[in-house]
């Protein structure tokens, strides 16, 4: 690889263009296209452009393991429920309200 894959943290999206420049030497942006039309990278649309989430191309790459990249970060700590109703469910298995 020719760069380091951005922290999700501080770019969530990257184009095209930028996951190829991140790829080794012979992967380029067709490639990169062919593999988000094959559905073996996740992407999404605004407008004309195509971007591809960080956290997900960490993922592809193996990358997972560092724990600054971890997308358990984008969401905040872990909050507990402390509704005390919470527990009541009813047969269905929904909460009752």
């Amino acid at each position: 690889m020719s760069a380091p894959v951005p922290d999700p943290r501080e770019r969530p999206l990257l184009t095209v263009a930028e996951v190829a420049a991140l790829m080794p030497v012979g992967v380029g942006e067709k490639a990169v296209r062919a593999a988000i039309t094959a559905g073996q990278l996740p992407s999404t649309r605004v407008g004309r452009y195509v971007l591809v989430p960080t956290a997900a191309l960490r993922r592809q790459l193996q990358l997972e393991d560092d724990p600054d990249s971890s997308e358990a970060g984008l969401a905040g700590p872990a909050v507990a429920d402390t509704d005390p109703s919470a527990s009541a469910q009813s047969p269905g298995g929904l909460r009752a309200c």
